[in-house]
């Protein structure tokens, strides 16, 4: 995650320099939010900003819905096994 943010590889085994970015970080950001955790997000953004519920929304959109899924066949499953023999030769 951290080259997400920018800091440099070099110095990922460089733990004061992993914590001072991280304190760069935290002067740098007031809110870090997490797609995978978006309506707990929204909730500590809420927060942040003095909102009411009613100051914000969100729709749920491009999400698959689980009834709407495919199986996949016998043919496509094993077709990624195929693969990484192939490659890895």
């Amino acid at each position: 995650m951290m080259f997400d943010f920018g800091l440099d590889y070099q110095f990922y085994q460089n733990v004061t320099a992993v914590k001072e970015y991280i304190a760069f970080l935290e002067g740098e950001f007031d809110l870090v939010m997490i797609m995978e955790y978006f309506e707990e997000s929204m909730v500590l953004m809420k927060r942040l900003l003095s909102w009411e519920f009613e100051d914000f929304f969100h729709i749920k959109s491009n999400a698959r819905v689980d009834k709407e899924r495919a199986e996949m066949s016998d043919n496509l499953k094993e077709e990624p096994q195929t693969m990484v023999i192939i490659s890895s030769k």
